[in-house]
């Protein structure tokens, strides 16, 4: 679910994952949208997801020519398991991305 601004509601996302404990492997965000400019707490989302098992992968597309993000360490609660991200966004030639 999503909150009336477009932010994802983080008290549905905690008892979705509360609920399907132990079923869900992984959770997939964006890390800023083109279309709302709104930027999700992706630290609290990574915590919520690591906490009940799963793994985070965040599309950093849109994000990383704007804003460096690090993904944290592996003994971090708040890590970024996988970010994906274009590569003609970051000045690399067209059809290039990498996934970390």
């Amino acid at each position: 679910e999503l909150t009336p601004d477009g932010s994802i509601d983080m008290e549905d996302l905690e008892q979705r994952l509360k609920k399907h404990k132990g079923k869900v492997r992984l959770v997939t965000v964006s890390a800023a949208s083109n279309v709302t400019g709104i930027l999700p707490d992706i630290r609290r989302i990574a915590r919520l997801a690591h906490a009940h098992g799963a793994l985070i992968a965040v599309d950093a597309a849109q994000l990383l020519p704007h804003r460096s993000f690090a993904m944290g360490a592996v003994s971090d609660p708040e890590r970024i398991d996988l970010m994906a991200f274009s590569g003609h966004k970051l000045y690399a030639p067209y059809g290039s991305g990498a996934l970390v």
